[in-house]
Formats: structure tokens, sequence, C-alpha cells
């Protein structure tokens, strides 16, 4: 298991690198996160997760076939939907949705050093005076 170290309060600390990718969903394709709402929300068919999304039952079923993957806004419902940092589904919904692997290698460069970064910026928030 690869460990990110991460600044928390002046002191770097280990944090488990899976640990933070299931947690945030870091990797994941759209078919992985339609799973998961439809788990989460015990929503019962691809047509009542469509209604929920706010997409069509065929656009559902494209994506189920992997033809397509969550444009910015449905992405954006999906993180809300599963209470994760929006920025990690569309980082992870651009990765996939390129057909450049130069590109996907940078995308997901950016979607393994995210975690860490939300950490630092939380945690400097944190750490931060209240006026």
């Amino acid at each position: 298991m690869r460990l990110l170290h991460v600044a928390s309060h002046g002191t770097m600390i280990p944090v488990a690198v899976s640990k933070i990718g299931n947690f945030l969903g870091v990797g994941m394709k759209t078919v992985d996160y339609m799973d998961k709402v439809m788990r989460v929300h015990s929503i019962p068919s691809d047509y009542a997760l469509a209604k929920v999304l706010g997409v069509t039952k065929q656009t559902v079923s494209r994506y189920r076939a992997g033809i397509g993957q969550f444009d910015d806004a449905v992405a954006l419902r999906v993180a809300h939907l599963l209470n994760v940092e929006p920025g990690i589904v569309l980082i992870d919904m651009h990765a996939e949705r390129t057909k450049n692997d130069d590109v996907r290698t940078v995308w997901e460069q950016v979607s393994a050093g995210f975690p860490a970064l939300l950490l630092q910026a939380k945690s400097a928030r944190e750490a931060l005076p209240c006026w």
C-alpha cells in the first residue's frame, strides 16, 4: 500500500492512498459511480437512477455500455449524492473521457495527488484563526 505524507499542523503524517481513494472515489469510472449512488440511496433500477441524475434512461444505458461519461453537471450531482468532493468526480470523468493516452496519464496523476491536496487545504483552513 502506497502512503502519501500530508502536512497537518506543521507535522507530516502518512495517509494510505487506498483509504483516501475508497473514501473519496479516486480513479472510479462512470459505472462505478452509478452503482455506488444506487447502493447508497437504494435506487432499484437504471430508470429510477436516470430520474435522480436528471438524465434520460437512454443516457444511463449509454453510461452502462461505456459509450459516454457524466458531463460536468451530472458529475457535480453525483458528488453531492455521494457526499464526496466534486473535484474528485470531475477529475475521474475527465480522465475516463479523454481519448489521448498522454492526457489520460496527466489526469490520473492529478487524481492521485488531489486527495492529499484536499487534506492539506482542509488542515490549513482549520489552522486559520477565527475572526
